[in-house]
């Protein structure tokens, strides 16, 4: 009984609502207010060490840095959504002295209008950076599919001598969502190099080729660390300013 009062004793965070949906947006605002209750439903002071957004895009801000059990404090945010389209996930890491979970990634979406019909590659461009883990390089970029109806069907890809793709094939795109490609080459070339071109084959109506290009990160001298990402997460990634 001791140890299970230990347990469920000190502060304890509580956030309302879950998650913060801004929902589907007829036209780019630019920016957009939201807001999370950071309650304490612990019997111990909560103490809000941090409040980190994942993002540049994102400001977030404490009235206060102390909850007293039973109080709460409103956590106010703003999303500059210039220069975004589609589905877009981003968050907030609170950090606390909640015991059970200190780390709190309070997560919010938003559906903003694409500027165009159709397919296309992300980043801008299909300019995919590849990376270096021994002899090992890698490299990936987004098909997005941007129509508010119809599947869009990769059912290939062309790629630069040695190189392979990574991903399985035949790769469906549902309508207003991206799916990821992968591309590998196990070893040999040259080691910086920059505009290798490749070529993405779908099955859209008049977008049969997506053309895109490979080239060295810059500088880069070792393998990325595996557990550093956006994501957002969001992020899901996911996502990528339109150009």
């Amino acid at each position: 009984m001791l140890a299970a009062s230990a347990a469920w004793g000190g502060a304890q965070l509580t956030a309302e609502p879950a998650s913060f949906d801004l929902g589907r947006q007829a036209m780019n605002a630019g920016r957009y207010a939201f807001s999370f209750r950071l309650r304490n439903t612990g019997d111990r002071m909560l103490q809000i060490a941090e409040v980190r957004p994942g993002c540049h895009c994102v400001t977030a801000e404490l009235a206060d840095n102390l909850i007293p059990p039973g109080g709460e404090v409103e956590l106010k945010g703003e999303f500059n959504g210039a220069g975004y389209e589609g589905h877009v996930e981003e968050s907030v890491l609170v950090a606390t002295n909640d015991g059970e979970e200190p780390l709190r990634v309070l997560k919010f979406r938003i559906f903003l209008p694409y500027s165009q019909t159709g397919v296309r590659l992300l980043p801008k461009g299909g300019a995919a950076a590849v990376r270096v883990a021994g002899e090992k390089r890698t490299a990936a970029v987004e098909v997005e599919n941007c129509n508010p109806a119809g599947t869009v069907t990769v059912t290939g890809v062309r790629l630069p001598d040695g190189w392979r793709c990574a991903s399985k094939l035949p790769l469906a795109v549902k309508p207003e969502s991206r799916e990821r490609l992968e591309f590998a080459r196990d070893a040999g070339g040259p080691a910086e190099f920059r505009g290798l071109p490749f070529a993405v084959l779908t099955d859209a109506k008049g977008q049969a080729e997506l053309g895109g290009t490979l080239s060295s990160a810059e500088k880069q001298k070792k393998a990325p660390d595996a557990g550093g990402a956006g994501t957002a997460p969001g992020k899901p990634a996911a996502k990528e300013k339109a150009g």
